[in-house]
């Protein structure tokens, strides 16, 4: 750091030399140098400023992970702590905090974060009850909600052993694209996305329908 400092005022001392030829060209460059002082002392004193702040805000962090089940009941700080927890690997603080900030206020977008973080944990832990409730919740027309058609799809496939039930939710996913796209809700490219990705899984649901049916007329 003082290496660079060094040569940055080697250099700018030479092109002073350089510049200054008569009176006026000095007094040029001393505006000129004023003016880039006035502009640094700004800078400085905006980035002491964002120090102060991110310190007042790392040490509110460490106190509310030291204490998490005492965190208050502010939405925002309550998702900011849970994420923080998810991160570290603290699932289950975390799935409490998720539900303690969708309990309380959060803006709407947020509010669907903290429940697909939740679902996901929920999934992780083995709780499809709680997964499925927050998944049939989600479901419209958004990246969000059809993201929870394929988590149910999913689980009704894989878990409950209902592929029958998988195919109804695919099926309601794939009429919800062909009305988004019909009356351009949704992008091109989400609709391509998401099109395909159903209706390869309805390609495999409707072969593993038609196994068993195989497997009798084999007899």
């Amino acid at each position: 750091m003082y290496s660079d400092a060094i040569l940055f005022t080697a250099m700018s001392l030479n092109w002073v030399l350089n510049a200054v030829q008569t009176p006026s060209d000095a007094s040029r460059v001393l505006r000129r140098r004023s003016r880039y002082l006035a502009a640094r002392k700004e800078i400085w004193e905006h980035f002491t400023t964002d120090l102060r702040g991110l310190a007042a805000l790392s040490s509110r962090i460490l106190s509310l992970l030291g204490d998490v089940e005492n965190v208050g009941q502010d939405g925002l700080e309550l998702f900011g702590v849970s994420r923080i927890c998810e991160k570290r690997g603290e699932h289950t603080r975390a799935r409490k905090l998720y539900e303690k900030s969708i309990a309380s206020f959060l803006p709407s977008e947020t509010d669907r974060t903290a429940r697909r973080s939740l679902a996901r944990l929920a999934k992780r832990e083995g709780d499809f009850d709680l997964a499925c409730e927050l998944w049939k919740d989600a479901l419209g027309n958004s990246r969000h909600g059809y993201e929870a058609y394929e988590q149910l799809a999913i689980y009704y496939e894989h878990k409950a052993h209902d592929p029958e039930h998988a195919r109804q939710v695919v099926r309601q996913a794939i009429n919800e694209l062909g009305r988004a796209n019909q009356v351009g809700d949704i992008t091109p490219g989400a609709y391509r996305e998401f099109k395909a990705r159903f209706d390869r899984r309805m390609e495999r649901l409707e072969r593993k329908s038609r196994r068993p049916l195989l497997d009798v007329l084999a007899m």
